[in-house]
């Protein structure tokens, strides 16, 4: 695969353009592929990070799209939660703005817009998706519980000092009643070689 972008970005006959999102931390495993890095080198961008009002539009955009509004006090309140966030905080930040407008929203908006009340009852940034996590866990029942506990531990590998996306099928993921029909359980352990599909996450 790696060969083919290579040789697409290479060629003349049609304009072609690759874009590659990558993790800095995962710089070092490109020198693996010939060609790779000198094609990263000759493009390479470095997002920079947000400014406060940028964090600030990315609070407040998407609850204009959904037609709410948030106080000008939560709006502080998240900013500074957030403080220099790197690109990583910005999905823990949108699940618990994500949170606080469902929270807003069963309550009764009565007119008044999203406020600290509302955020600070799903459990703000730092605690939102640990809660959401666990309220959602503890509504399944038994089955559901070792299928979701399977599910996860498939989800990513911890290669060294890094959390790496294991893709897999849902069919390899499920822990299995009859071990014999080959569907691996819970503890079934995971490949980990280059050529078994992982990648950063």
């Amino acid at each position: 695969m790696v060969n083919l972008l290579l040789e697409a970005i290479h060629q003349r006959r049609v304009p072609i353009y690759v874009c590659i999102t990558m993790r800095s931390d995962f710089f070092g495993a490109c020198s693996t592929f010939f060609g790779l890095p000198e094609a990263i080198n000759d493009g390479q961008y470095l997002v920079p990070r947000m400014t406060r009002e940028e964090r600030k539009e990315a609070i407040t955009g998407p609850m204009r799209v959904a037609g709410a509004s948030l106080s000008n006090r939560l709006v502080q309140r998240l900013l500074n939660d957030l403080g220099d966030a790197t690109a990583d905080q910005l999905p823990t930040m949108q699940h618990a703005l994500m949170r606080t407008f469902e929270h807003w929203r069963s309550e009764g908006t009565s007119g008044r817009p999203m406020d600290v009340e509302d955020y600070e009852a799903v459990g703000t940034i730092e605690h939102a998706l640990d809660d959401h996590a666990e309220s959602v866990y503890g509504d399944l029942d038994e089955d559901g519980r070792r299928i979701a506990e399977a599910i996860f531990k498939r989800l990513t590998l911890r290669s060294g000092s890094l959390d790496v996306r294991y893709p897999t099928r849902l069919a390899t993921c499920l822990p299995s009643r009859a071990p014999h029909r080959g569907a691996p359980g819970p503890g079934t352990p995971v490949p980990t070689d280059p050529g078994s599909g992982s990648r950063p996450g």
